[in-house]
């Protein structure tokens, strides 16, 4: 039975789907999702804060610098519905696995451009850009 009408999927035994695991074991699930879905936020809109100072490090306009966030979108736009096809196809697990793996040494990759990685390359803003969309 429900604690409360607003969350019967919580604590309901018999629905499709539950896998038979307990009521903590599903909160547990869920508040983890939700952290990861928090952090994915936080880290999709970071750029919006500190774009003041990519700006003066890299010398760009206002838009090429929106180009940062714009390429990030693009990239979430088209491969959402990919990755949707092959989570309804395969395992979910592996595959929320394999890209939180790559998102977290994406944003890691993004940090590290630095000013001796700005002198040997042409553009490292692009190389930035390059990370933002794998993001």
């Amino acid at each position: 039975q429900a604690v409360c009408s607003c969350a019967p999927f919580l604590f309901h035994p018999r629905l499709p789907g539950s896998n038979g695991l307990h009521p903590p074991q599903r909160i547990r699930g869920h508040g983890c999702l939700c952290y990861v879905n928090l952090v994915n936020y936080i880290e999709r809109y970071t750029i919006a804060g500190v774009l003041p100072n990519i700006q003066a490090y890299f010398h760009l306009s206002d838009g090429t610098a929106a180009l940062l966030q714009t390429v990030f979108i693009c990239s979430f736009l088209l491969l959402a519905p990919v990755f949707g096809y092959l989570g309804d196809r395969y395992n979910r697990k592996y595959i929320m696995i394999a890209g939180l793996i790559m998102w977290t040494l994406t944003s890691f990759c993004c940090s590290f451009i630095t000013e001796s990685v700005r002198e040997k390359t042409c553009s490292n803003f692009s190389v930035l850009q390059l990370w933002r969309v794998i993001t």
